[in-house]
């Protein structure tokens, strides 16, 4: 063990040779790399626990802040973060197509009940569309209609008959 007199001794060194002992640490710790890596690896890897509840209250506590430091690097290159996060999309393209569908699914109602406003409040403009696409494919709708009739005959008369129009 080291007594007082050496404590103080070293202390001294250290602070009249800052820059010294600093150069000789970067040059421990550039040649002890791998060295290092694993202990740090191993001391996570025993406290991945307290590690995340540390994170998280520290993200609790500091909230505001982080939101900030976000914000500013977002603006500080928009391009750079654009890329970011068109990189992580593509990275991760069935991690999010999944948690859409379950979002989806979750809220199910809720899109239908947004879908039903917007075919509501923009009725004309669906109008519109189905009239361009029927002008633009008649011939196509002409098949088609041709095709199921041809393949639903009986069913057609059996309608007609029933709400009393007259078959010819």
């Amino acid at each position: 063990m080291m007594n007082d007199k050496e404590r103080a001794q070293k202390k001294a060194y250290r602070a009249a040779n800052k820059e010294k002992v600093a150069a000789q640490k970067k040059a421990w710790r550039a040649a002890n790399r791998e060295k290092i890596d694993a202990q740090q690896k191993a001391w996570y890897a025993a406290n991945k626990e307290k590690v995340a509840a540390q994170r998280k209250a520290y993200r609790a506590a500091n909230s505001e802040k982080l939101a900030a430091q976000r914000k500013a690097k977002y603006h500080a290159d928009p391009e750079k973060a654009g890329a970011r996060q068109k990189a992580w999309y593509a990275a991760n393209k069935d991690k999010v197509a999944a948690q859409h569908k379950a979002w989806r699914a979750a809220n199910r109602e809720k899109i239908d009940a947004q879908h039903k406003a917007w075919r509501a409040a923009n009725r004309e403009k669906i109008d519109a569309q189905q009239k361009a696409w029927y002008a633009a494919n008649k011939e196509k709708v002409a098949a088609q209609r041709k095709a199921y009739h041809a393949a639903n005959r009986e069913k057609i008369k059996e309608t007609r008959q029933g709400s009393n129009h007259a078959i010819q």
